[in-house]
């Protein structure tokens, strides 16, 4: 599955995961570095 993320600061991050659940969980938790520059409220847009 393919998804679109949105932060705070409006950036984007586009990602790939078979499971959707687990993967944004990891980036909510902060263990993707590639992540971190969204800012703190990241939301699944797409």
């Amino acid at each position: 599955m393919v998804y679109i993320l949105r932060g705070s600061n409006s950036r984007h991050y586009i990602g790939s995961a078979v499971d959707l659940d687990a993967r944004f969980a990891q980036h909510l938790r902060g263990h993707t570095h590639t992540t971190k520059r969204l800012g703190k409220n990241i939301e699944v847009i797409a």
